[in-house]
């Protein structure tokens, strides 16, 4: 009987403690992190096969009995599986609202943060880490200032990673994201932006074609000019002439908007040259594909 009765007694005991310690529990934002830990908490974080952009899916069921708020934060990255495929990086902090009791999916933004290495395999599973790269932390306090396509990021997170020209960052307006990696990196702005189409070939490689050359040529004149342009290799070959003949008047500060279409030309070094009906050069302008 007195077996029985201290049987009872620690049941008992053991009931009101889970109890106290369910209730007493009253954290409602927790990091990634502490999602994958807790016991209460199942997390799945799977690729979708992209490498950029909404690339990271995360599945988790609650057993919690509370909504609660799941924080991830900036420079979190998403190691793949395989270590020839890219590790993603996340460079705003995002909030989700976990539901009580419920199996829920959420896709996240995740950037490359190395563009040599494979797209991430569709179905491939992520563990999670924390960027140390001072560098890139810097760049993802700029972007929150400012709505960004994916290219654009994209683009200057490779600035930052992979030493990728600041040109391949694209904006026919706005050159202020192309100036903040030039101060974070010590790299230089070319005279010309590229817009480049990037893709993922069947062996998971990344593909950037350039398709579009933009930028401004300036120069000055002593007389009153017709000039002409067109555009060569660096062996001279001519590759385009444009039929365009235009006078400019004697200036020392002439700015011209220049662009062409390049999708599908061979990479290489290339010359944008304008010159006069005597065909004497007066600038000779290069960039490479």
């Amino acid at each position: 009987m007195k077996n029985k009765v201290i049987l009872i007694a620690a049941v008992a005991a053991y009931c009101s403690y889970g109890f106290v310690e369910k209730s007493n529990n009253k954290q409602s934002i927790f990091t990634l992190q502490e999602l994958i830990q807790d016991p209460m908490f199942s997390v799945k974080i799977i690729s979708n096969g992209n490498y950029t952009g909404g690339s990271v899916s995360l599945e988790i069921e609650s057993k919690f009995s509370k909504n609660v708020t799941m924080k991830i934060p900036q420079g979190t990255l998403f190691y793949p599986e395989d270590e020839n495929e890219q590790t993603l990086v996340l460079p705003k902090m995002e909030l989700i609202t976990i539901n009580k009791k419920s199996i829920q999916s959420h896709l996240v933004n995740g950037y490359c943060s190395e563009a040599s290495d494979k797209c991430p395999s569709e179905g491939g599973v992520f563990t999670v880490g924390n960027s140390k790269n001072t560098k890139l932390k810097q760049l993802f306090v700029f972007l929150n200032t400012k709505e960004y396509d994916d290219n654009q990021i994209q683009e200057s997170i490779w600035c930052i990673t992979d030493d990728k020209s600041i040109g391949n960052i694209y904006d026919e307006e706005d050159t202020k994201l192309q100036e903040t990696v030039a101060s974070i990196t010590g790299g230089r702005i070319p005279w010309q932006s590229t817009r480049r189409e990037i893709a993922v070939d069947e062996n998971q490689n990344i593909v950037a074609e350039p398709v579009e050359i933009k930028g401004k040529i300036k120069f000055g004149t002593k007389r009153i000019t017709k000039i002409r342009s067109k555009i060569i290799r660096d062996n001279g070959e001519l590759i385009h002439e444009f039929g365009k003949v235009m006078t400019i008047p004697k200036a020392d500060d002439i700015t011209l908007n220049f662009t062409v279409k390049v999708k599908g030309w061979e990479h290489g070094k290339y010359f944008v040259v304008y010159f006069t009906d005597e065909n004497k050069e007066l600038v000779k302008q290069e960039f490479t594909l």
